[in-house]
């Protein structure tokens, strides 16, 4: 199922979801926006955990890892180390 559609119509509350996606080109995207880790957050328990497998930190640092965390931030996430 696309990721996005099920993330749009979900009504459940999750402790933590994991997302392994594809890199962010073409359709995966939008698994990348701002809007699809708000829908996201929004469907986590309080104090639920987001994990997104995102590349590999050393080649993807500053393309894909850093914006991800900008976006997280953007939108009120806490943060764990």
């Amino acid at each position: 199922e696309d990721g996005m559609v099920f993330i749009k119509n979900n009504l459940n509350k999750y402790d933590c979801i994991i997302i392994d996606s594809t890199d962010p080109v073409g359709q995966a995207k939008i698994l990348y926006s701002k809007n699809f880790i708000k829908l996201c957050n929004a469907s986590l328990i309080k104090g639920g955990t987001l994990i997104q497998q995102s590349g590999a930190p050393i080649n993807d640092m500053k393309s894909l890892l850093k914006p991800l965390v900008q976006k997280s931030d953007d939108i009120g996430m806490k943060k764990e180390n």
